[in-house]
Order: structure tokens, then C-alpha cells, then sequence
């Protein structure tokens, strides 16, 4: 009897000690950081350096599941439902939030809001890209030969809504042209065409003009950004040129659900702010000319519904909507 009480008191003691539901230290296990576009993007690249600055960081990896399909819609949606925890984030491709939700009202998500920030952001320009043997050199000369030739500009983009289609559907209100805009499935085809002449124009950001940029074949016309980029400090802003176009970038930043525990979101926070002045992801924006902004996350937040806003409007004006 003495050692079936002794047994009882040792397991009452065991009992008392261990909380149910009591919360383990953040991270315990790996994360999944999903990415809604194919290996080798600039979101994707993005995702991978971040991750591996992680190491050191957290406790725990990060890894990368690349979760392609509908304009990176597919991830955005599955963070968007996934459980509150903190072990499924999302590298934001901001199209997804900020242009998509306009464009299909079907998507099982309406915007940046559904989304909780837990990085400051990585934002990458749009330029206006053309190759060094056309028959202009600036955006001015430009804009005067497609007045002069209307329709005969073409200008590749990456398909019907994108970012870039509606870079381009801008640059003709604001300069009141008539550039031919040719949709095509991807980056890669579009670059693919206007080296091989048959494009004369392009609306991407820099990352995949770069090797040609840099050989010489291509030149950038003008950047859609409020200021110059420090990269290009000859080439003028559009809106500088006098054409009030809006300000198109990419923006990544990681999200999770709505609902993660503060104490996840600071972790998260603390950990991706360290990672991203680390010495190899600083590297990485200076050769991608991906510029940082350490907002606040509320900061973040707000830009990313301005964007929300920005596009809801545009797209209704050019019938897209």
C-alpha cells in the first residue's frame, strides 16, 4: 500500500508539473517558406537567400516549397487558409495580392489584408526596356517615333493583367501613344523577343535584362519609381520625363495567416530583419537591384493596400477590371 501511495503522489507531482496546451518555444520544428512562382525567378531567389541567411537565426530551417500556378494565387491562397502557427509563410509576390484580387473575384482571397506581415519588404522597379540598336536612345525619342508611327511599337509583357501589361497600358494614357502591347506566357519568351527583334519594347524588372544590360545589347529607357534608382542614375524616372504614370514595383515580403500569435510575428520579425543586413543577402539585393524597406509592419501593411487601392482604380479605367 505504501508504494501504491508513493507511486500515486510520484504521478500526481509528474502531472501537476506538465500544463496541457502549455506553448513550446517558436520555432520547434521546420518552417515552410512557399513561393508562387517556378525555381530561378526573382521570387524565388529572393526566398532561397533569405532562408539560407536564416540559418543561425532560427532555431529550426526554412525551407522552400515552390507551389506554382495562377500567377502565384495558388500559395498565396494556401497561407491565406493555412492554421495560425507560424510553420506556413508565404514570400509574397505582391501582384497576387495587390492586382489579382481585381482581376478574378473568385480567388478565395481579397487582398493584402487577408495577410498578416511578418518581414520588412524587398522591392524591385519596373523599367521600360528597349535593345541599343533601335532607332531611339531616349524615352523622349521614343515616345516621339511611336507618335509618329502609331501601332508600329511593339512592347512584350508577361500576359493579359499582369504587372507589366499594365505598365505598358499606363505608359500609353500617360503619353498618349499607340504602343502595340503583345502578351507573352513568361520573362524568359519576352527577353527571348526582344533580342531577337521581335518586340522593340519591354516592362519588366531588371533581374532577367541584366547579362544583356550589362553586355551592352540593351539599354533601359526610364524606371517607374517616384526618384531615380541608384543602379541607373542616368536613366530619368517617367514621371521626372513629365508622364504621370503610377509607381509599378514588385513587392516580396513574408506573411502568414491573419491570426498568428504576436510573439510568432515578433520572432519572425527580429529573425528576417537580422537576416536581411547579413553580409550575403545584402550582396544579393546589390547584384538584383532589389532596394529593402525596414518599415514597420503596420507600415508595410498600409503600402501594400495603397497598391490594393492604386490598382482597383487603374484597372477600372483601362476596362480591365
Amino acid at each position: 500500500m505504501e508504494r501504491l501511495l508513493g507511486f500515486l503522489l510520484l504521478l500526481g507531482l509528474s502531472v501537476s508539473i506538465w500544463v496541457p496546451g502549455a506553448a513550446a518555444a517558436y520555432p520547434e520544428r521546420q518552417i515552410n517558406m512557399l513561393v508562387g512562382l517556378s525555381p530561378g525567378g526573382s521570387n524565388d531567389i529572393f526566398a532561397r537567400t533569405l532562408a539560407e541567411a536564416l540559418k543561425g537565426i532560427l532555431p529550426q530551417p526554412v525551407v522552400v516549397v515552390n507551389k506554382t500556378g495562377g500567377s502565384a494565387s495558388i500559395a498565396t491562397s494556401e497561407v491565406v487558409h493555412s492554421r495560425p502557427d507560424g510553420y506556413n509563410l508565404l514570400t509574397m509576390y505582391s501582384p497576387a495580392a495587390t492586382i489579382l484580387p481585381h482581376t478574378n473575384p473568385n480567388l478565395p482571397y481579397k487582398g493584402p489584408g487577408n495577410l498578416q506581415f511578418v518581414s520588412p519588404m524587398g522591392i524591385i522597379p519596373i523599367v521600360l526596356g528597349s535593345r541599343s540598336n533601335a532607332p531611339w536612345k531616349t524615352l523622349q525619342e521614343m515616345i516621339e517615333y511611336a507618335r509618329k508611327n502609331p501601332g508600329k511599337v511593339k512592347l512584350g509583357h508577361t500576359g493579359i493583367g499582369s504587372l507589366a501589361h499594365l505598365a505598358g497600358e499606363d505608359l500609353n494614357q500617360a503619353a498618349k501613344v499607340d504602343i502595340s502591347l503583345v502578351p507573352f506566357t513568361g520573362t524568359a519568351p519576352v527577353v527571348t523577343a526582344i533580342l531577337g527583334g521581335h518586340v522593340d519594347l519591354v516592362t519588366t524588372n531588371p533581374t532577367p535584362l541584366l547579362g544583356a544590360l550589362r553586355a551592352g545589347t540593351m539599354r533601359v529607357l526610364g524606371i517607374y519609381t517616384e526618384k531615380r534608382s541608384a543602379a541607373y542614375p542616368d536613366v530619368p524616372t517617367l514621371k521626372e520625363c513629365g508622364y504621370k504614370v503610377g509607381t509599378h514595383n514588385t513587392k516580396y515580403a513574408v506573411a502568414g495567416p491573419k491570426g498568428l500569435p504576436k510573439e510568432v510575428v515578433q520572432t519572425l520579425y527580429n529573425a528576417c530583419t537580422k537576416a536581411m543586413k547579413s553580409e550575403a543577402f545584402q550582396k544579393f539585393t546589390q547584384g538584383n537591384e532589389v532596394t529593402l524597406d525596414y518599415g514597420t509592419l503596420e507600415e508595410i501593411a498600409q503600402n501594400l493596400q495603397a497598391d490594393w487601392g492604386f490598382y482597383e482604380k487603374f484597372l477600372q479605367k483601362v476596362k480591365l477590371q
